[in-house]
C-alpha cells in the first residue's frame, strides 16, 4: 500500500508540472482552468497519501 502511495503522489506531481507548464506556454483558459484542477488532485493526494504512509 505505501508503494501505491508513492506512486500516487508522483504521478499527480508530475501532472501538476505537466498542466503548468501548458499553462505558461498557451494563454488558453482551459490551461489555467486544467493547473487549477490539478493542484487539487495533487494536495488531496498528498494529504491522503501521507496519511497513509504514517
Amino acid at each position: 500500500m505505501k508503494v501505491f502511495a508513492v506512486l500516487f503522489i508522483l504521478i499527480s506531481y508530475l501532472g501538476l508540472n505537466v498542466t503548468f507548464v501548458w499553462m505558461v506556454w498557451s494563454d488558453s483558459q482551459a490551461a489555467g482552468k486544467a493547473a487549477f484542477t490539478a493542484l487539487i488532485v495533487f494536495i488531496n493526494a498528498l494529504l491522503i497519501c501521507l496519511a497513509m504512509i504514517e
